[in-house]
């Protein structure tokens, strides 16, 4: 036995992984370990590598990891490897050192220390490892945890990046160019006005007023969108007067279809009523009364009607516009594309209305169905609760 073997036994009896041996057995174990000094940051073994010796931490500490997941810190006095006398032959973890480290080695094919003849010792690294493995179950417990959070944040800030993305195109298209043609508009009209006829102003007047309505309208829709992907919207569901709505949301766009020679038909009976947030609903009807008028050409109607189908309203504007192509029709509510058509008269949008519509009737507890044919025109179908049926999904 070397002069340090007394230093060892001594160190070695206070270890809960020694309780259990006598003197002997102690100083063979004492004998058999052999120093090791390990560096900080220099790895001891790595994941697969041949498990062939049980290591004891006399000063420093040592970090146990799977690649660039810590699955724990391993202070002094401390032991580790104990796979090692399983029937798994490889390192399950890599063991790297976090400070200058001070090792005890006991390897496994010792002649001085046995283990596999030390019934007492094997009961003890037996036991060390169902403690090892429960925490190491725990702990893959918690990283896949983690790892759930991490993907639901990352998905959250892609989302919050395709928001940001679509609303600068948005702006930088779609809202820029109304804006400028209104900038343009006021500017002519105002060096103009001396030499313009009161009708030719009246009608430029009343050309501005629509592109400013227009211009407003894409804004509330691109304020309406950001709100509702941003889960900023709250929903106030209430019993709310469909007629009553619709008829607001005429009014609002009256000047549009007046200027495109479009009649507008409210065809609701006035007592039906709904279950829903009245803003969204309003932001659903403004519209498909917009894109009805949008999509119907001079001399052409939209008609708005609802019926009662149990405890459902069944709510549909209908025009006799140009259509939707087969194609398109599918694309139309859906929420990752984006998609825009100019109207009969030329008008633009930002291709969120649809999508609004969707998004707003599913958060009131109700669908949306389109059907078209090119030529013939469109529907567009809302089913919500009727106002006697309180959606449980709204409570």
């Amino acid at each position: 036995m070397s002069d340090r073997a007394p230093s060892k036994v001594a160190f070695l009896r206070n270890l809960p992984l020694f309780f259990g041996l006598d003197g002997e057995q102690l100083e063979a174990a004492a004998q058999a370990a052999t120093e090791v000094q390990l560096p900080c940051g220099e790895t001891l073994f790595h994941k697969g590598d041949p498990a062939d010796a049980i290591y004891i931490i006399v000063d420093g500490s040592v970090r146990i990891h799977d690649g660039e997941f810590t699955l724990t810190y391993l202070p002094a006095f401390t032991s580790f490897g104990e796979s090692c006398i399983t029937a798994h032959p490889f390192r399950t973890a890599s063991a790297t050192a976090t400070a200058a480290t001070k090792l005890l080695k006991l390897a496994l094919n010792s002649r001085c220390f046995p283990i596999e003849q030390n019934p007492t010792f094997l009961r003890a690294i037996v036991s060390l490892l169902f403690k090892r493995i429960s925490e190491k179950d725990t702990l893959e417990g918690e990283i896949q945890l983690n790892l759930k959070e991490i993907q639901r944040q990352r998905d959250e800030l892609l989302q919050i990046n395709n928001l940001k993305n679509k609303l600068f195109t948005v702006i930088a298209h779609d809202l820029r160019s109304p804006l400028e043609s209104l900038s343009w508009l006021t500017g002519w009209a105002s060096k103009s006005s001396d030499r313009l006829t009161k009708e030719k102003l009246a009608e430029s007047l009343d050309y501005i007023h629509g592109e400013s309505q227009s211009a407003g309208r894409l804004l509330e829709n691109l304020l309406d969108w950001a709100r509702s992907q941003s889960h900023q919207i709250q929903l106030n569901p209430k019993s709310v007067n469909l007629f009553e709505v619709v008829d607001e949301s005429l009014e609002s766009i009256a000047g549009s279809a007046k200027r495109k020679g479009v009649a507008l038909w409210n065809e609701i009976p006035k007592d039906t009523s709904v279950t829903a947030d009245r803003n969204t609903l309003a932001t659903i009807a403004r519209n498909l009364i917009s894109n009805a008028v949008k999509f119907t050409q001079n001399g052409g109607r939209v008609r708005i009607s609802a019926t009662e189908a149990g405890e459902k309203i069944v709510w549909c504007t209908t025009d006799n516009g140009i259509g939707i192509a087969p194609e398109r029709l599918g694309l139309l509510l859906a929420s990752d594309t984006q998609s825009s058509t100019h109207g009969t008269a030329n008008e633009k949008g930002a291709g969120l209305g649809l999508k609004l519509c969707r998004e707003f009737a599913e958060k009131n507890g109700g669908t949306i169905h389109v059907s078209s044919e090119p030529n013939r025109g469109t529907c567009v179908t809302v089913t919500l609760p009727g106002s006697a049926h309180q959606d449980p999904r709204l409570i």
